[in-house]
């Protein structure tokens, strides 16, 4: 055929004279191909083959654990980016250790602290923060909810700085 012709003729112009392909499959659908050329006419082995197949198999399982990791990459740079673009206080508080873990930019500039000094402060940001007259109230959110995956605003003041 034409298109038969056509690649061959690519071929030939790379010096490419055979070439070996080898599908892989998993769970029943073909995923990949290893495409191994060679500069001289040949027929390639059954132990050819089977290196090959061995190979792929090999090689596919790194490949799939690659994309995943750039997948991982990208959304964690992605939620990043959200993170210290956006005007938003986002902060995530230890209710065991009783600690800030995580601040984003935009609450420590809120609440007029720079990033370093925001995280400085410990285990005394929400008694910093609050308004005094919340903090019983805010001590017993945090025990009633020590421990449960919930979260939520307790609705107390923050202190004016």
């Amino acid at each position: 055929t034409q298109m038969a012709e056509t690649h061959t003729s690519r071929h030939a112009a790379l010096g490419i004279q055979s070439i070996a392909r080898v599908p892989f499959h998993l769970k029943g659908s073909q995923v990949a191909t290893l495409v191994v050329a060679d500069d001289q006419p040949r027929l390639w082995r059954q132990d050819e083959i089977a290196l090959l197949e061995t190979v792929i198999a090999h090689v596919w399982p790194l490949v799939v654990k690659a994309r995943a990791e750039k997948a991982l990459y990208e959304s964690q740079r992605f939620t990043q980016t959200i993170i210290d673009t956006s005007p938003t206080v986002i902060y995530i508080h230890d209710l065991v250790a009783m600690q800030n873990v995580f601040t984003s930019p935009w609450a420590a500039k809120a609440l007029g602290y720079s990033q370093e000094e925001f995280q400085a402060i410990g285990s005394d940001l929400m008694q910093r923060i609050m308004h005094p007259e919340d903090q019983v109230a805010l001590a017993e959110h945090f025990r009633r909810k020590c421990g449960a995956a919930q979260s939520g605003d307790t609705g107390g003041r923050r202190r004016h700085l």
